[in-house]
């Protein structure tokens, strides 16, 4: 019995290893995903979609949405998104919005610029865009 519980601790403890293993990936090998003009195919053999605004995105990332100057304590019309980085207590992102940015609220594609407004202050989100330095050109928020 002593050797059946130490062969099945044994099994669970390998196959957490290989699962841990499985989901680990390089930045590089990211890069290339993404950068790749190859089509995306489902498993099934079916052409995916790709939307040409998200073609040259560097910054994908899940946080919350704020326009609060703790400096000043008061409201302004720039955009900051903080999310978690793994190591390190928060990352933080200006936001920058123009012609292509786009919205996601409820399945529907809005003009980031129109509406948002101190009702979305704290919202969690995920934000698609193009990261330069401090700030990430906007392509995408989903709510």
């Amino acid at each position: 019995m002593k050797k059946l519980l130490c062969i099945a601790v044994a099994i669970v403890l390998i196959g957490a290893g290989c699962s841990n293993r499985s989901l680990e990936f390089d930045r590089a090998q990211l890069d290339h995903v993404r950068s790749s003009d190859e089509p995306m195919v489902t498993s099934s053999g079916e052409l995916v979609e790709v939307d040409e605004r998200l073609k040259n995105v560097n910054f994908s990332e899940t946080g919350n949405i704020t326009d609060w100057d703790e400096v000043t304590e008061t409201y302004v019309d720039d955009w900051t998104l903080t999310y978690e980085l793994p190591g390190v207590p928060a990352g933080s992102v200006d936001l920058v919005f123009d012609d292509d940015s786009v919205c996601v609220v409820a399945n529907e594609e809005y003009d980031c610029r129109e509406i948002l407004d101190k009702e979305f202050n704290g919202k969690r989100l995920h934000v698609q865009g193009v990261e330069d330095d401090t700030k990430v050109s906007v392509k995408r928020i989903t709510f």
